[in-house]
């Protein structure tokens, strides 16, 4: 048994010199140190950064990350890096988003009536100065595909935001699009697997809804369709959340023709200060096609709205589209400069309860 012990802490020293074996690394989602600088000047910080080098270069560290990967794959459905659980058929959910991975409600009672409170002072505020307005509420990627998530996340079955604020009469022209897409998964994927976001189908049954209520509402627009498929990205934001083999998914937007639309000088409103993707706060759009509306629009949304902007963008004479850091805020300053004639709020249902922050 010591002789059996002396090889195991031997054998990884030898390697390191010699490589006998080579293993694959795994991606951690994180920078690793690749090499270490001896300063004379500064000492006291050479023992801490060789010792995270050495840990990182250990030659023996893949075998051991890859077997730790495949355990908490295997027993408890999580990543190596915690941030995300591996469901059936590949889907990943992102443990900071889903409801059922906290095992509590996204909104308490006070953040409930304060909700309600805020929706319908902004309603009076929007009929004084005579501008529709109108909620969508997006469903999280486990409502939809809630019977992929791990046998033990099923369990905590908590009600939605969107469902609780449909419970309440008082939440007037808030339309909650988890029925729509429920049944649009009969038709394919219509989220990522590795992402949070829509797939095209998805995108394209929720900009289709869309058009349907404003147009239930007075308005006659016509669905884009006129489209070209786009990359938005090699990897989904969840990819570097589980081992690096199991997941290849590219990731696709649609967007109309060039001709279709043109985006404008943006209008240059500050961006919250903390927000990490200030080129993204603010675009400035104006369509030209011919079966667009004569309105102005203004839209608060967040990343979900990427994978429709150029459409709705299409649908009105001018559009203005602010990310405002996941808030959802009134932005009355920008109500007043730009004077729109419809307001329109895309909110993801689980950052909701941003509005009312206590």
């Amino acid at each position: 048994m010591p002789l059996l012990f002396s090889v195991f802490l031997i054998l990884p020293t030898v390697n390191q010199v010699f490589e006998l074996w080579e293993f694959e690394s795994e991606d951690e989602n994180r920078a690793t140190v690749d090499s270490v600088v001896f300063d004379i000047n500064k000492l006291d910080a050479f023992p801490e950064h060789y010792e995270a080098y050495y840990n990182d270069q250990f030659s023996f560290k893949p075998l051991a990350v890859n077997i730790m990967s495949k355990l908490k794959k295997e027993l408890f459905n999580v990543s190596i890096n915690s941030e995300a659980y591996l469901g059936e058929d590949n889907f990943v959910f992102s443990a900071g988003t889903a409801r059922f991975t906290i095992g509590k409600d996204y909104l308490n009672l006070l953040q409930r009536i304060r909700l309600e409170e805020e929706w319908l002072n902004r309603l009076n505020y929007f009929k004084e100065k005579n501008i529709e307005a109108y909620w969508f509420i997006i469903p999280s990627k486990s409502d939809i595909y809630f019977e992929k998530l791990p046998w033990n996340l099923k369990l905590n079955q908590y009600p939605s935001v969107g469902d609780l604020i449909m419970l309440n009469d008082n939440f007037n022209h808030v339309y909650y699009l988890k029925e729509v897409m429920l049944e649009g998964k009969r038709k394919g994927k219509v989220f990522y697997k590795a992402d949070t976001h829509w797939t095209p189908l998805g995108a394209s049954i929720t900009y289709n809804e869309m058009v349907k209520v404003l147009n239930e509402n007075g308005h006659q627009l016509s669905l884009m369709n006129a489209l070209k498929r786009i990359d938005y990205g090699a990897n989904g934001n969840l990819r570097n959340n589980i081992p690096s083999h199991d997941f290849e998914e590219e990731l696709e937007k649609e967007v109309p023709f060039d001709s279709l639309y043109q985006e404008l000088e943006a209008f240059g409103f500050p961006a919250d200060p903390n927000f990490p993707y200030p080129e993204f706060y603010e675009f400035h759009y104006e369509s030209k096609w011919k079966k667009a509306s004569d309105k102005k629009v203004l839209i608060i949304r967040d990343s979900f709205t990427n994978f429709i902007q150029e459409r709705l963008a299409t649908n009105f004479k001018e559009s203005l589209f602010i990310w405002d850091n996941w808030k959802y805020q009134l932005n009355p300053h920008i109500i007043e400069y730009y004077k729109p004639d419809i307001v329109i709020y895309i909110c993801s249902d689980n950052i909701i309860p941003n509005m009312v922050k206590l």
